[in-house]
């Protein structure tokens, strides 16, 4: 029984693993990651009741000590995205509230069809590789690979706002051969702000991707 239950712990969980992978340095990574297993094996067979909290404990503290330095590019592009995040959606709670920003139909009109150009514009399986090294510091490649990264961002954010673009301009026309002259004021103000937030939504897609590209070029 104790053989088994050894065996059942020998390898950490594959969360932590992945955690460890992300923060850990190449050099240090079979190294720290061993102690890690060994110990946690040794505190599942001492004290099996608190054994995943104390690897919690250890994992988010080595994470934080090491990523600090291997992460450091993702760390800043996910903060820069978040704080983006949170000035536009205080702007548009100030505003008069969240729910009159959301329009399912603008943001169709925007995202789909930016994935689709941006994901033809570049070779097959870039977009896949674009993103995780976005959000993996560690991960080499060589100039054209990155080069082509890069792109990808470039072309979806520049695709989105065309596309916003797009929106606007489609929205004005209809809003111009539709209303009728004695409703003009009642419906002109309300369709007008939905026919907008397709460029609103484009321009949050290209100021993302914008900070996306500036992070993978800065490996060149």
């Amino acid at each position: 029984m104790a053989d088994h239950k050894l065996q059942h712990v020998r390898q950490l969980p594959r969360i932590y693993q992945v955690i460890l992978d992300w923060s850990l340095p190449d050099a240090l990574n079979d190294a720290i990651s061993g102690d890690v297993t060994e110990a946690y094996q040794q505190q599942h067979q001492t004290h099996p009741a608190t054994a995943n909290v104390w690897l919690l404990q250890q994992v988010l503290d080595i994470a934080l000590r090491f990523a600090l330095k291997t992460q450091r590019g993702v760390m800043m592009f996910v903060i820069s995205v978040a704080v983006i995040v949170a000035v536009v959606l205080m702007s548009l709670w100030l505003s008069g509230g969240l729910s009159m920003f959301i329009n399912l139909p603008s943001l169709l009109i925007v995202l789909p069809p930016a994935i689709l150009i941006a994901w033809c514009s570049v070779p097959a399986g870039t977009p896949r590789n674009a993103l995780a090294q976005l959000l993996n510091g560690q991960i080499v490649a060589d100039q054209s690979a990155m080069l082509a990264r890069a792109r990808f961002f470039q072309v979806l954010g520049n695709a989105g706002l065309l596309m916003g673009f797009f929106g606007v301009v489609t929205g004005a026309i209809a809003i111009a051969s539709n209303v009728e002259p004695e409703v003009f004021r009642e419906v002109i103000g309300p369709a007008t702000a939905v026919c907008l937030l397709t460029l609103q939504y484009a321009l949050v897609l290209k100021t993302i991707c914008y900070l996306a590209e500036v992070r993978l070029k800065a490996h060149l």
